[in-house]
């Protein structure tokens, strides 16, 4: 069991959001940017504890040289505040009245040489109503990796037109770099795991292949993160961003 399979708290919130966007093809994108800015705000009464509040942001770009070569960027971050709770049974719990607007990172959308949900801070978790989750058919509090109150992580990525018309598609090789951090503070001074490596933060290089259909790419990506010595391979629909 982990705290995202506990029974839900009702929590009110309020969330304002400004986006932006000129983009000039959402299914293969060559040039403009985007961006999108919310506030996740929680205050008493709507919510038994707090008040808390998620700010999170969102921007991409794409530019276009030499008529086939597309750089394409993307950035998201999340800050999470919440005031002390007594009702914590340790310091910095908080996390836990926030925990489904934070990021948790790692895998095909995010850090891609590093499997899904692998970055993060390592800790006991908590459920909604601040109460230790319990290890499945134990007794024993769990403890395992879950979202830091700041977070970010960056894409860049370089895909080439090679043959436009192939078929009913573009093929475009592309490569890639990603990199991403999820922590409670920027101390990283003492790592998290026993193999000496800190699993707050970590990035990624790779090649991939993008066949572009007229309803989006289909890709094919290998990541290898040099910080873990770990590799992914992915087939999916759609760019990672």
């Amino acid at each position: 069991m982990t705290a995202f399979d506990v029974e839900r708290t009702p929590i009110g919130t309020v969330t304002p959001r400004l986006s932006y966007n000129d983009i000039d093809n959402p299914f293969d994108p060559k040039s403009g940017i985007g961006f999108d800015l919310f506030v996740r705000a929680s205050t008493p009464p709507l919510v038994k504890f707090g008040p808390s509040a998620v700010v999170g942001t969102s921007v991409r770009g794409y530019f276009t040289l030499f008529d086939r070569l597309t750089l394409a960027g993307g950035v998201r971050t999340r800050f999470g505040y919440s005031v002390a709770v007594p009702e914590c049974p340790e310091p910095g719990c908080e996390w836990a009245l926030m925990q489904n607007d934070l990021l948790l990172l790692g895998g095909e959308r995010s850090v891609r040489g590093v499997a899904e949900n692998n970055i993060g801070v390592l800790g006991l978790l908590y459920d909604e109503q601040l109460k230790p989750v319990i290890a499945e058919g134990t007794t024993a509090t769990t403890v395992q990796l879950r979202p830091g109150l700041y977070s970010g992580n960056v894409n860049l990525e370089l895909r080439y037109s090679l043959i436009r018309q192939l078929f009913i598609g573009e093929l475009k090789p592309a490569v890639f770099f990603d990199a991403g951090m999820s922590t409670d503070d920027l101390n990283f001074d003492v790592p998290q795991s026993g193999g000496g490596v800190d699993l707050r933060y970590a990035w990624s290089v790779g090649a991939g292949l993008r066949y572009v259909l007229p309803v989006g790419p289909l890709s094919l990506d290998f990541a290898y993160s040099p910080p873990r010595e770990s590799w992914n391979f992915y087939v999916s629909l759609g760019y990672a961003f």
